[in-house]
């Protein structure tokens, strides 16, 4: 699965679905469709621990980094997580990216805030999306898996079988800024350090 939507492309397709939309038992109008409040992406025994979030980290915004583009600066959080691990949408949002291949398969959910902005998450190193592009999706919605054993052998990271977790304000670089920002101004035009994000939104 491979599709992909930028902001302004005329595409009608790449909308999301057209009213009433049924979630979680639930019927939304326009007025629901605000993310108010912000999760784990994991079923930890608390969702908006922000201790349990920060055990997982191995690896966080603005690290340098060799792969890809070498000396980009790391565009993300990578936390942890067991073979086959479900990951869940961090609120709610559209899906508005299903992109990329293994081993970078990616996601990215549209988040509209209650004061207007919009913001962006960015689920990367993923398998068997159980999405698509146009759905809505809450914080008990399952996005996708990490790796089993066998795929994280084969993605040849050298690192422990993580999800690489974005927050954006933008997606105009096309994801250019996941790969090659080569300074923390590149990097900070397009995201948002997810640790600072998470300590705004979790306890």
């Amino acid at each position: 699965m491979s599709m992909m939507y930028y902001p302004g492309e005329n595409t009608s397709e790449r909308k999301p679905k057209e009213t009433p939309v049924k979630l979680s038992g639930f019927i939304l109008d326009e007025t629901d469709r605000v993310c108010d409040e912000f999760f784990s992406p994991f079923t930890e025994t608390d969702r908006k621990s922000l201790s349990l979030l920060k055990d997982r980290i191995t690896g966080i915004y603005g690290e340098y980094r060799r792969s890809h583009k070498p000396g980009h600066f790391h565009a993300g959080l990578d936390l942890k997580g067991d073979f086959n691990e479900r990951v869940y949408a961090i609120g709610f949002g559209w899906i508005v990216q299903i992109f990329r291949q293994f081993p970078h398969r990616s996601v990215v959910v549209e988040h509209h805030l209650p004061d207007g902005s919009i913001l962006y998450s960015m689920y990367v190193h993923i398998e068997d999306i159980q999405v698509q592009v146009g759905d809505w999706v809450d914080e008990n919605i399952p996005l996708a898996r990490l790796f089993n054993a066998e795929e994280l052998e084969s993605a040849d990271f050298g690192t422990s079988n993580h999800l690489h977790l974005e927050i954006r304000k933008t997606l105009a670089d096309r994801g250019r800024a996941s790969y090659a920002s080569m300074s923390m101004a590149e990097l900070n035009m397009a995201c948002i350090d997810p640790l600072k994000f998470f300590k705004g939104q979790l306890k």
